[in-house]
């Protein structure tokens, strides 16, 4: 088996479109319709073209209880990026640890394109990750291999490179690098809440596991709770959490 490359698809492929309230992931045109990122998109197409020997892979989570959500990210591939067909694009629930969904697992010679953290940690090892900088994440700069940034004129030499040569590439742009104002990192943050609850709702079962992805959303929400910005955040999962207690009753 030789070297095959996954990749994400919301905020790596697309931009992630931010929303008000979590209802709007589930309406009708929500993921169709989020716009493409150019660059990323020419490199993965030139990096198939080009390198018949990496296998090419879309691995992106879909909210499983969705009615549109599945549909509309195989038509936004068809629309894009067709040259990646049905059998090289994967679906893990959201909220699951993507490495569990490769059959066959994942080896030394897989890597992923992803610009969340979390998914690059659960990934490598034993496998390669390759965080995407899209010009709103690495605010926190936990990640320390390899990383792209979205609008550079190397992207695809240089992931090719990182699969090819397996060596480290580092990139950094200015507007990650600028400290970013409190407004930004209220957005940033009250985002990641609103994605962390929905990947807990869509998976959530009553299991310990659920109710610590449960937990790790009601922090982001309480802290910005305490700086008087997101109240119908905690309100929402509190609502919601009694909810789920009364049908246990």
């Amino acid at each position: 088996m030789g070297k095959r490359l996954f990749v994400d698809m919301d905020g790596t492929l697309a931009e992630f479109k931010p929303t008000s309230k979590l209802e709007d992931l589930y309406e009708k045109g929500y993921f169709l319709n989020l716009q493409p990122l150019p660059n990323v998109i020419d490199t993965i197409k030139k990096i198939k073209e080009e390198n018949p020997d990496i296998e090419v892979f879309i691995l992106s989570a879909v909210l499983t209880d969705s009615k549109y959500a599945l549909q509309e990210k195989n038509e936004w591939l068809d629309k894009y990026i067709p040259e990646i067909d049905d059998e090289h694009r994967i679906f893990p629930p959201c909220g699951e640890d993507k490495s569990k969904y490769i059959e066959g697992g994942v080896t030394m010679d897989d890597y992923l394109l992803d610009d969340y953290t979390f998914n690059l940690n659960s990934w490598d090892p034993p496998g390669h990750g390759i965080k995407l900088l899209n010009g709103i994440n690495f605010t926190k700069k936990t990640w320390a291999k390899s990383r792209v940034d979205f609008e550079s004129d190397k992207l695809k030499d240089s992931i090719v490179s990182i699969i090819r040569d397996d060596v480290v590439i580092v990139d950094m742009v200015e507007n990650i690098a600028e400290k970013p104002s409190l407004k930004e990192v209220v957005f940033r943050a009250e985002k990641r809440a609103q994605q962390e609850f929905a990947h807990a709702k869509a998976v959530y079962d009553g299991s310990q596991e659920s109710d610590l992805r449960l937990m790790r959303y009601q922090y982001v929400a309480n802290a910005l709770n305490d700086i008087v910005v997101s109240s119908h955040l905690t309100n929402e999962y509190n609502s919601w959490k009694k909810q789920q207690k009364a049908k246990r009753k």
